[in-house]
């Protein structure tokens, strides 16, 4: 369960062979389990892990316990001599919903964790500070092997990165965001407000559900942060995306025709039941 575009851009233009294990344990849980065997059965030690919390589409991030088990377990491996590449992707950091969800970014426990554990952190504006249009993103890298030269070269490479392919970053957008950052007075306020009205949609979501905790046509993937949350369907995903569009203007995302995304965040507190009403009324009208 991951982004589409992991693919297109690690697989189609990046060449790269693209593994995945299940997301969630029998329990509901972040499968870490699952992450070591899917590094063991890659048949290298030269590895590339693309972490993404709060996930898209599963709107999950990992417990503090879970997050943990993660770093002990890169670190085992980083002890066995594998080289380890962890890609951080943290667009929708700081939606956090729920109390025992980790609140750093694994990046942190990472960055310095061992000398054959490379981390790089990704971060954008376009949702953590709500600018969906700027398309700015930051990377951070950190490494216990690395000093002053070898960041060098990676702000070097880094710059050769961006010049052959978008050529320039957007520098209206950077220095506007970049002032709302330094001098905008109601900066923190407006974000803090979001994040409320974020947090009031999930606890609207939530409750909307617990109707349905009998109904096995659609069944919640579990989730505690970021804009979505996803189901798991009895039928074709595809099917019911189709059919909610057609008949009740309802725009959702099919992944793998057994995965429903909703994004939540894009509804207002007060259309969150019907909205979820709709959903399981269209899944009961095309499998019942």
């Amino acid at each position: 369960l991951a982004w589409d575009n992991y693919e297109l851009i690690f697989a189609h233009q990046a060449g790269g062979r693209v593994l995945t294990f299940d997301f969630y344990t029998d329990a509901g849980l972040f499968n870490v389990a699952g992450l070591k065997e899917a590094i063991l059965s890659s048949g290298t030690k030269e590895i590339r892990l693309l972490l993404n919390f709060p996930n898209n589409p599963t709107g999950y991030t990992p417990t503090e316990k879970e997050m943990g088990a993660m770093v002990d377990t890169l670190i085992e491996f980083a002890d066995d001599g594998y080289h380890l590449l962890v890609i951080t992707d943290d667009a929708y950091f700081g939606l956090f919903f729920e109390e025992e969800v980790a609140r750093e970014s694994i990046f942190a426990a990472l960055c310095d964790a061992h000398e054959n554990i490379f981390a790089i952190k990704c971060d954008a504006a376009t949702k953590e500070d709500l600018v969906w249009g700027f398309r700015i993103g930051f990377l951070t890298y950190g490494s216990k092997a690395f000093d002053d030269a070898h960041l060098d070269a990676l702000i070097k490479r880094t710059l050769g990165a961006i010049r052959v392919s978008v050529s320039n970053c957007d520098k209206p957008g950077q220095s506007l965001l970049l002032w709302a950052m330094e001098r905008g007075k109601s900066y923190e306020a407006d974000k803090e407000a979001v994040f409320v009205e974020m947090q009031n949609r999930y606890r609207e979501v939530k409750r909307a559900l617990i109707k349905y905790e009998d109904n096995t046509l659609l069944v919640p993937r579990p989730f505690n942060s970021g804009y979505f949350m996803s189901f798991a369907t009895a039928g074709s995903a595809e099917e019911l995306r189709t059919y909610l569009l057609d008949r009740y203007q309802i725009g959702c995302i099919n992944i793998a025709d057994v995965t429903l995304r909703v994004a939540y965040c894009s509804v207002e507190c007060d259309m969150i039941e019907e909205l979820i009403d709709c959903i399981y009324q269209a899944a009961g009208e095309i499998w019942n």
